[in-house]
């Protein structure tokens, strides 16, 4: 019996000052976040290469202030929501973006319930979620105290809890950290899936108004994921 490790791997890159700027300038327009923006896009591409239409996605939240439990204690609390879209083939991905944003919405109405009382609740044997997505908009500071400068790093982690994780930075250009499960994927499939994730960035930020049918044509994706053979089919 194969047992996961939770071996991680990472995939830094860094979005070009045109693509950035064209990305935010459809959630400026769209009136949507920008994190509405890379979600759906994300799901878009998870929808291309596995043809489910239900495409289900973790985020980070800092919800705890909400409960009274919590006012007067110091600390960062996190929970994590989940959020579920149904991508439709014959719609726009100004559609599907309206559609995602709503579901965002949605999820967010119940940060305050606990991640971990919703699997309890829902009796899952499997997780509820495999990938992850995160944007952060904080800016990495450099400090000085005297002789004794020091900066904000990424904390070195090569474990992966999920089989994928897409951490955003909305810097002055946005920057993307793939972290993926090396039980799981090997380096050039998540080479290859960020090479489609960056060109249907492109493709979309040019015309939002695209549908699933002609972004899967333009993309001409390989829809193998590669994923390592080495693992029981049965996982």
């Amino acid at each position: 019996e194969n047992r996961r490790e939770y071996h991680g791997g990472l995939l830094r890159l860094t979005l070009g000052e045109s693509l950035s700027s064209r990305l935010r300038e459809i959630a400026k327009e769209s009136n949507k976040s920008l994190f509405g923006v890379l979600l759906t896009l994300i799901d878009i591409l998870f929808h291309l290469y596995s043809n489910e239409e239900q495409i289900t996605i973790g985020t980070p939240v800092a919800n705890a202030r909400d409960d009274e439990s919590f006012q007067n204690q110091i600390g960062l609390y996190l929970n994590t929501i989940v959020i579920s879209s149904n991508i439709d083939n014959k719609l726009r991905v100004r559609d599907i973006l309206e559609h995602v944003s709503e579901d965002i919405l949605d999820a967010f109405e119940h940060q305050s319930y606990p991640f971990d009382k919703v699997v309890e609740d829902l009796n899952a044997n499997s997780p509820l979620f495999d990938v992850m997505v995160i944007l952060q908009n904080f800016e990495k500071k450099v400090f000085d105290f005297s002789d004794a400068g020091f900066k904000m790093r990424e904390n070195i982690n090569y474990g992966s809890k999920f089989d994928l994780k897409f951490e955003f930075e909305d810097v002055e250009n946005i920057e993307l950290m793939i972290e993926y499960s090396l039980d799981i994927y090997k380096r050039e499939t998540i080479e290859s899936m960020s090479r489609n994730l960056i060109k249907l960035f492109d493709l979309v930020s040019h015309n939002i108004d695209l549908d699933i049918v002609h972004l899967k044509k333009e993309l001409k994706l390989d829809l193998e994921l590669n994923i390592d053979q080495d693992i029981d089919e049965d996982f």
